[in-house]
């Protein structure tokens, strides 16, 4: 017997999984209800793993009818998770461009019960024929497909790294620039501030204020605390300092 299923916002990526089975119980499937347990996606994962081939993603179930069904894409993988049945899948840039545009939005696996194994003619508990890109999905618990954000109106992986690394040159440069600017700042403050303890020890010269032996100091001093040079030439009672 075959059932047909859906998906629940997947964004397309390599390392973004996406949902094919889900643990759950549907009565109104034309084929008859149907449940899928845990044993059920214990049993669709195994039998993908024993096999030797991709299982393939087609359009509309193409794959079920007699005709030509070129594939969207190919499932490399099965896990199960949270009672979930998971994929790791590959579309082409046909399917990923449908995608994006929003012409195809769900995924509909194609399961099989109780069927006969090709190889050992044993009945196969559940497994997973196929799945499809479709618009009508059967299960709606699954989720919508989506582009990949990072990804989106074409743009590559490379494009995006390009973009990146002119960011950050243009931020270096910009940096650059910052660091000359601050640096030519510094020096302007550094010649304003000598500037003003020249004067400033000039005067206390002109004013007896400091001797001419004391120049030197009181230059070294006027450069590194302009203020407390100030300070001490005010605290300063003598007309010249001994």
């Amino acid at each position: 017997m075959l059932f047909i299923n859906k998906e629940n916002l997947i964004e397309l990526s390599q390392n973004k999984p996406l949902k094919v089975a889900i643990v759950g119980e549907w009565k109104g499937h034309h084929n008859g209800s149907f449940k899928v347990c845990k044993e059920d996606l214990q049993s669709m994962m195994d039998y993908f793993k024993n096999k030797k081939i991709d299982l393939v993603i087609d359009y509309e179930h193409q794959s079920l009818k007699n005709e030509k069904a070129p594939a969207a894409g190919w499932i490399k993988d099965l896990y199960i998770e949270n009672d979930a049945l998971m994929a790791k899948a590959e579309f082409n840039e046909e399917a990923k461009k449908y995608i994006a545009n929003k012409q195809y939005r769900y995924l509909s696996p194609v399961f099989e019960f109780n069927s006969k194994d090709n190889k050992s003619g044993g009945l196969v508990r559940a497994k997973i024929h196929s799945v499809a890109l479709t618009n009508t999905p059967f299960i709606d618990e699954l989720g919508e497909l989506i582009a990949n954000k990072n990804q989106t109106k074409g743009e590559t992986m490379d494009e995006k790294i390009k973009e990146l690394e002119s960011q950050i040159v243009a931020l270096k440069k910009e940096k650059d620039v910052l660091f000359k600017e601050n640096e030519t700042l510094k020096k302007q403050n550094e010649d304003d501030q000598k500037a003003l303890a020249d004067a400033l020890v000039n005067q206390a010269l002109n004013d007896g204020k400091i001797a001419n032996s004391q120049k030197e100091w009181a230059m070294t001093y006027a450069c590194k605390d302009l203020q407390g040079f100030k300070d001490f030439l005010q605290s300063s009672n003598s007309k010249q300092v001994p």
